[in-house]
């Protein structure tokens, strides 16, 4: 077998592989050999027919397919490896020739991993803020704590007000006409949730239960649901069962329930600790995101464009798998969102090729820096996902190779060691944390109310509620996966 390797586009190469007669001859005879199982021919068993026979039924040309079949993924195969070619795609396949007796020609284009040039990455000037915590961080997190163990209790002739949990029926019209989805029973509504029509759940505060209310509210110009767009609708709302938050006390024998230690005090200083090792991780992390920040800025690539797409495929099916974890899929949550698959994947492109870039730039430190994942490392992952699995190491390592995610461990222990590389051979600047500063009262704009996320979607779509408040962005939340 002869190649020859041209390289007249960027991250692509053309080889023209030729393979020998003798080689031919023997593809040629295993195809005829095959294709003859599957022929039936009056007079002839399975698989007995001679091959003139054959080729006069047939012809020649199914047999020199499957020929050509039998040896391109070999020969292909050995070109690249003796080229030292790195491939991210199936190849472009053409035949030149084939034919007995004479040497078979193919064509294999193939778009290659692409080569960057990165500047001097040893020496990046990084800044870590050092984590402090405050006896006002120390309360804050225990009023947390407290929240997340509180129970909501049914009261008897209360009001209603932000944080109660209000069982209510409720009819809705426009124009006097009820419209679908727009009625329930027994409905429970978190006051100050937003999770209703802007307006609503401010009407029903005051109120008490067994009262009768009548809500009147404008649906959004830019609602899910076209026919409500912008429309003047009335609720008729009967208010039922009013619970309230009721907070546990901080006691010795509550902290014996909800911690490893075993009074007040102590639960203090173990929550200063925990939220110092927190603050700590989250510096380091914040570290290792500024230098890839700083990688990405002294690196110069370009993407192929298969690579982008199968990293955009990639953030899509981790969404879709989380959508289906609630009984959703993608369909209703575009539905709800208003776009199509088309723009999703637009607005994922640029987080698609970022992510690529970063993976890429990170291999090349590895490469240049002889990084490898030992078998100390993959031992230590796998180790990891056991204790938080309950399962044998070695269960969950023949998962991974059963699965076919050994190598993408692989894959992620290299990139962690290029990141741990360029924090280590950083010149890191440590400064103090600084003081929030109290600014003038003013009405926030929340992340919430600028975009519909894709948890608040799920929410929604589950639900199939017309009565959601649609306060779709301009712009989707992207579902990008945490780079490197």
């Amino acid at each position: 077998m002869k190649y020859e390797v041209k390289k007249d586009v960027v991250n692509e190469a053309e080889l023209t592989i030729t393979v020998d007669t003798d080689t031919v001859a023997k593809a040629i005879n295993k195809a005829y050999l095959k294709v003859a199982k599957d022929v039936t021919i009056p007079g002839f068993r399975k698989g007995k027919v001679p091959k003139f026979v054959l080729e006069q039924r047939i012809g020649q040309a199914p047999i020199l397919e499957e020929a050509a079949e039998i040896m391109m993924s070999p020969a292909y195969a050995q070109a690249i490896s003796e080229e030292g070619l790195e491939p991210v795609a199936r190849p472009e396949v053409e035949i030149v020739s084939i034919g007995e007796a004479e040497e078979f020609v193919f064509k294999a284009k193939v778009t290659l991993h692409p080569e960057p040039k990165i500047g001097e990455y040893k020496g990046l000037k990084l800044t870590k803020t050092e984590s402090s915590v405050t006896k006002k961080d120390v309360e804050a997190e225990i009023e947390r704590v407290i929240d997340r163990h509180s129970k909501m209790c049914a009261v008897e002739g209360a009001a209603v007000e932000d944080g109660d949990i209000v069982s209510i029926d409720y009819k809705g019209t426009v124009d006097g006409v009820e419209f679908p989805g727009g009625s329930a029973e027994k409905y429970p509504l978190g006051i100050g949730s937003d999770t209703f029509i802007p307006g609503f759940e401010d009407q029903l505060k005051g109120h008490k239960s067994g009262e009768d209310v009548t809500v009147n509210v404008t649906f959004p110009e830019d609602y899910h649901a076209e026919e409500l767009k912008g429309k003047a609708a009335q609720f008729a709302v009967h208010i039922g069962e009013v619970r309230k938050k009721e907070l546990p006390e901080l006691t010795d024998d509550f902290v014996k329930l909800i911690s490893p230690v075993e009074t007040v005090d102590d639960y203090k200083k173990h929550i200063e600790e925990t939220l110092k090792e927190q603050g700590e991780r989250s510096a380091d992390e914040a570290l290792k995101n500024q230098a890839i920040d700083a990688l990405l800025d002294i690196t110069e690539v370009v993407i192929p464009e298969v690579m982008i797409e199968e990293k955009i495929d990639s953030f899509i099916s981790d969404m879709n798998s989380r959508l289906s974890q609630q009984g959703l899929d993608l369909d209703q949550y575009l539905g709800y969102i208003g776009k199509t698959m088309e723009e999703l994947r637009t607005e994922n492109r640029a987080s698609a090729e970022r992510s690529v870039k970063t993976e890429v730039a990170l291999l090349e430190i590895a490469k240049q820096e002889k990084l490898e994942a030992e078998e100390t490392d993959i031992d230590a992952e796998v180790t990891k996902v056991a204790l938080m699995t309950n399962a044998k190491p070695e269960e969950i390592k023949d998962r991974l190779m059963s699965s076919g995610q050994y190598g993408i461990l692989v894959f992620t222990i290299i990139l962690k060691k290029a990141i741990d590389f360029l924090v280590k051979n950083a010149e890191v600047t440590v400064e103090k944390a600084k003081k929030a500063t109290k600014k003038p009262t003013a009405k926030k704009t929340t992340k919430k109310e600028e975009t519909v996320t894709e948890e608040a979607a799920t929410e929604t779509a589950a639900e199939e509620k017309p009565k959601k408040t649609a306060k779709k962005a301009e712009k989707t939340e992207s579902v990008e996966n945490t780079e490197a």
